[in-house]
C-alpha cells in the first residue's frame, strides 16, 4: 500500500514538474549560437566522421575550451532528427524525464521519500529552473550532476569500493567540462574527502585523481595537435594583464539577489545578504544535530556557501544568473532537512504555498511564445524554399548582432544554395520584420528582390 501510494505521488509531481517546463514548449524552444555550434559540429562528425575534440568556450572569445561531451550527448536525438534541429526538443523531453526520476530515485536513497517529492516539488515551480531546464545548452547538466555527487558521497561513505572512486572522479571531470561553475562542486567535495579522512588511502586517491585526468583527453589530443593552444588560453584567462578589464569584487551581489528572488521574492541585497547569514545559521543547526555522513555533508555545504562569494569576488565579472544554478540543490535540501529535523514538516506546505503563489507570475511569463525560437524560424526557411527553386540569389541579414545565428544551418540543412556571386539578386533575413517583407514568421521576416517574385 505505501508503494503503491509512492508512485501515485511521484505521478502527480511529475506531471507537475512536466507541466511548467513542457507547456507550449513546441513554440519556445530556441536555436540561437549554444545551439547552432554543436549542430555543426555533430554534422560534421555525423556525415564526415570528423571527431570532436573540443566542447563550448568559456566566456566569450578570450575564454578557454572545455572538452565535448555535450555535444556527443546531443548525437544520438541528431539522428533520430535526421540532423533538424527538433533533435533538442527530443533531447530535453528525454533529459528533463531523467532528471526528474534519478533525483528522486537519489534523494530517497540519500534522505527519504517526502524530501525527495518536497525538493521537485520546490524544482518545478521556480520559474528561473523551470526556464533554464528547457534551454538545451552544456549548463543544463550542471542540477543532475550533483544529485549524483550526493548519492556517490554517501555510497564511498558505506561502501569504500574502489570502482565508486573512479566514479567520482569521472563524475567531477565531467561536470568541469560541462560548465565551469562545476569547479565549487570540485572543492565541495574535496573538502569532503578532506574531513572524512577514513574515506581517502593513497590508492583511492590515485583511481579518483587519475580517473578526473582522464575525462580531458579531448582537450589533450586537440593540444597535442595545436601546439597547447587550449592550455595557453586556460593560463592566459587567469592573468589580470590578459584580460584588460576592470574587476570589480562585488558585481556579482546584484546578480545573486536576482538568482535568489524566486526564493525570497524580496529582491535587495539587505534581504540577500540576511537570507546568506540564515543559511549559515541553519547549517550549524543542521551539523550540531546530525552524525556521520550527515555531519560531514553539512560541514561542507557550510564550507561550500562561505566560499563561493570568494570566487566570484576573484572573477570580478558580472556573471549572468546561470552561474549559480550549482546552489540551488543545496539550498533546497537545507531548508527541507532543516525543517524536517525539527519535526516541522507542515512548514513546508506553508512555504511551498508561498512559492507558488509569488512566482505564479513568472511562470505564466515562460509558457510564453518565444518569436524568435526554432519553429520561426524553420518556418522562414521553408516558406522560402518554393520561391527560389532554380534561381540565382544570394542571402544577406538585416538583424541585431548575433541574430543571425541558427538560419545558416537551417539554410544548408534545406539545401538551399547560395550563388555567391554578389551581383545576384539580394535576398534579405530582417528582424523586426517590416512592411517590405513579403514572407513573415513570428517577429523575422524575409524582403524579396523584384526580380525574384
Amino acid at each position: 500500500l505505501l508503494v503503491k501510494k509512492q508512485i501515485l505521488i511521484a505521478i502527480i509531481v511529475f506531471a507537475v514538474f512536466y507541466f511548467f517546463r513542457f507547456y507550449n514548449i513546441e513554440h519556445r524552444v530556441s536555436f540561437g549560437w549554444d545551439q547552432e555550434q554543436p549542430a555543426y559540429q555533430i554534422k560534421q562528425l555525423i556525415q564526415n566522421y570528423k571527431p570532436i575534440l573540443l566542447g563550448p568556450r568559456v566566456v566569450g572569445d578570450k575564454g578557454f575550451f572545455l572538452a565535448p561531451y555535450y555535444t556527443y550527448i546531443l548525437v544520438p536525438f541528431f539522428l533520430l532528427s535526421k540532423l533538424h534541429p527538433w533533435a533538442y526538443l527530443f533531447f530535453l523531453l528525454t533529459y528533463n524525464m531523467f532528471f526528474f526520476f534519478i533525483s528522486l530515485d537519489l534523494l530517497k536513497k540519500i534522505f527519504d521519500f517526502n524530501h525527495a517529492v518536497f525538493f521537485l516539488l520546490f524544482w518545478s515551480i521556480n520559474p528561473m529552473m523551470a526556464h533554464y531546464d528547457v534551454t538545451s545548452w552544456n549548463p543544463i547538466f550542471i542540477p543532475l550532476l550533483i544529485m549524483t555527487t550526493f548519492w556517490l558521497m554517501k555510497k564511498i561513505s558505506v561502501d569504500k569500493h574502489d570502482l565508486y572512486y573512479i566514479f567520482f572522479g569521472l563524475l567531477l571531470g565531467v561536470g568541469i567540462n560541462m560548465h565551469f561553475q562545476f569547479i565549487f562542486i570540485l572543492f565541495f567535495s574535496t573538502f569532503f574527502l578532506i574531513i572524512s579522512r577514513k574515506l581517502l588511502t593513497l590508492k583511492k586517491l590515485i583511481l579518483l585523481i587519475a580517473s578526473f585526468i582522464f575525462t580531458f583527453f579531448p582537450l589533450l589530443v586537440f593540444d597535442l595537435r595545436h601546439n597547447f593552444l587550449n592550455i595557453n588560453l586556460f593560463i592566459n584567462f587567469f592573468t589580470e594583464a590578459s584580460r584588460n578589464t576592470s574587476n570589480n569584487i562585488f558585481s556579482w551581489i546584484p546578480v545573486f539577489t536576482n538568482f535568489l528572488e524566486p526564493i525570497i521574492y524580496f529582491k535587495s541585497q539587505t534581504t540577500t545578504f540576511l537570507f546568506y547569514l540564515l543559511a549559515i545559521t541553519i547549517l550549524v543547526i543542521l551539523i550540531k544535530r546530525t552524525q556521520k555522513f550527515l555531519r560531514n555533508f553539512y560541514i561542507s555545504v557550510l564550507f561550500l556557501w562561505l566560499i563561493f562569494p570568494f570566487g566570484f569576488a576573484k572573477y570580478g565579472q558580472r556573471p549572468s544568473e546561470y552561474y549559480f544554478i550549482f546552489l540551488y540543490p543545496f539550498i533546497y535540501i537545507i531548508i527541507i532537512n532543516f525543517f524536517q529535523t525539527l519535526k516541522k514538516s507542515y512548514f513546508l506546505y506553508l512555504f511551498l504555498i508561498i512559492m507558488m503563489m509569488i512566482n505564479l507570475n513568472k511562470l505564466k511569463e515562460n509558457f510564453k511564445s518565444d518569436n524568435l525560437s526554432l519553429i520561426y524560424r524553420d518556418k522562414l526557411i521553408k516558406n522560402l524554399i518554393p520561391l527560389i527553386k532554380n534561381k540565382k540569389f544570394n542571402i544577406s541579414y538585416t538583424v541585431p548582432l548575433g541574430r543571425d545565428t541558427g538560419f545558416k544551418y537551417l539554410i544548408e540543412y534545406y539545401g538551399i544554395k547560395q550563388t555567391n556571386n554578389w551581383s545576384d539578386p539580394l535576398i534579405q533575413i530582417k528582424i523586426p520584420a517590416d512592411q517590405s517583407c513579403q514572407l513573415k514568421s513570428g517577429e523575422m521576416g524575409i524582403f524579396i528582390p523584384p526580380e525574384l517574385r
